[in-house]
């Protein structure tokens, strides 16, 4: 979800895309009408949301800082390594939930 898409979905009640629009049916399913109301009326809920997106945002960005050398280093795997690992892993991943995964290789 973009703010690109999540202001006019609170602001005016129209969706920007298809995740807002489903944001948008769960505001509703929870009695919250999204529009202009939703900053007046339901202040309560709609700002610590807002909050919790600009919380969530810093602590991203802050880990990603923190992991980005780290996780950079998988660039200098050599393919002829990376590529079987990848396969083995996708492979058997069904080893770690049989109910949850569904297996495609037979």
């Amino acid at each position: 979800m973009t703010g690109g898409s999540l202001i006019p979905l609170l602001t005016l009640g129209i969706p920007g895309n298809t995740t807002s629009a489903a944001l948008m049916g769960g505001l509703i399913i929870k009695g919250l009408i999204p529009g202009p109301e939703l900053f007046t009326r339901f202040a309560g809920v709609t700002y610590p949301f807002i909050m919790s997106l600009f919380v969530a945002n810093v602590v991203f960005l802050l880990l990603g800082l923190y992991f980005a050398p780290q996780l950079a280093k998988v660039s200098l795997i050599p393919t002829s390594l990376l590529i079987p690992c990848g396969l083995y892993v996708q492979r058997d991943r069904h080893l770690c939930d049989p109910e949850q995964s569904v297996r495609t290789w037979e």
